[in-house]
């Protein structure tokens, strides 16, 4: 049985732009989450060099807006991946979160199931220089 909490997902993203998160996340007995499944899901992130303190402290997402019960398997942004088996889990995530340039930043998303234990998910987000505007 793979554990959810060692999955580390990665990415770029424009600093201080919004940053969207995705991915196919299962429990801890390799079942896809729905939202039935899941009382509450909270995210923090911080600066990976500097993790003394949170770039954004612990934040609630709603359940129903990032929960998809079924693998979403038409959006282009997953798509381009090349993965054709689908996500369940995508939430936007403000600027604010991934604020300054050429940083790497962790979001730990953590999913409270409606019954057993939290667990975690990882996404590091290597942020860019925008050079116009």
């Amino acid at each position: 049985m793979s554990c959810p909490s060692s999955i580390i997902t990665k990415g770029k993203a424009v600093a201080n732009s919004p940053v969207v998160i995705m991915g196919r996340v299962s429990d801890q007995d390799g079942d896809y989450i729905q939202q039935a499944d899941i009382s509450t899901i909270t995210y923090t992130v911080y600066d990976i060099d500097d993790t003394t303190e949170a770039i954004v402290d612990e934040t609630s997402l709603t359940v129903a807006d990032v929960i998809f019960d079924a693998l979403q398997v038409s959006d282009t942004r997953w798509n381009n991946s090349g993965d054709s088996t689908g996500y369940n889990f995508a939430a936007v995530l403000p600027g604010s979160a991934i604020p300054d340039d050429d940083v790497t930043y962790q979001i730990e998303v953590e999913f409270t199931p409606s019954s057993g234990e939290a667990f975690v998910r990882l996404w590091q987000v290597e942020t860019v220089t925008r050079y116009g505007g």
